[in-house]
């Protein structure tokens, strides 16, 4: 019984290990894809095209529809996409997702009704960026040895 529960806690600690594993591709790819883009001209600091996006961020263009209830879970996934658009890291009005969540459940009260908004203006490329304006190089090499 005692090695089943040892091999148990075992386990569960390389399972937690493995979750606290932070995955760089996705940071390491955009960034070569956007090198060559002079940061300081992105107005807002904030380039949609950048970002992972978690969520459509078109559907919340201020007016209310059908399709633009927020609840908890999608407040995040927009906060997360505009933390992912982040083409500086001195955009002091973006906290990290860790504050702004502790931020959200510090506010909360019993019997009251917490109102929240996000208000962030970002940049994105034109849909007729590709290829009219911007090309793309695709360089293959091979190495033979």
């Amino acid at each position: 019984m005692k090695k089943i529960i040892f091999k148990l806690l075992i386990s569960m600690a390389s399972i937690y290990s493995y979750a606290q594993t932070i995955n760089t591709e996705w940071a390491t790819e955009i960034n070569e894809t956007f090198a060559g883009i002079d940061k300081n001209k992105i107005p807002y600091g904030l380039l949609k095209d950048y970002a992972m996006e978690f969520t459509d961020l078109s559907v919340y263009n201020g007016f209310l529809t059908d399709s633009s209830y927020v609840s908890k879970g999608t407040l995040k996934s927009i906060y997360n996409t505009l933390v992912m658009a982040r083409v500086k890291s001195n955009i002091k009005s973006l906290l990290s997702p860790k504050v702004f969540d502790r931020n959200w459940k510090k506010i909360r009260r019993k019997n009251a009704i917490v109102l929240s908004r996000l208000y962030f203006k970002y940049s994105q490329f034109k849909s007729n960026t590709f290829p009219n304006y911007i090309s793309l190089l695709i360089i293959k090499f091979m190495i033979n040895m």
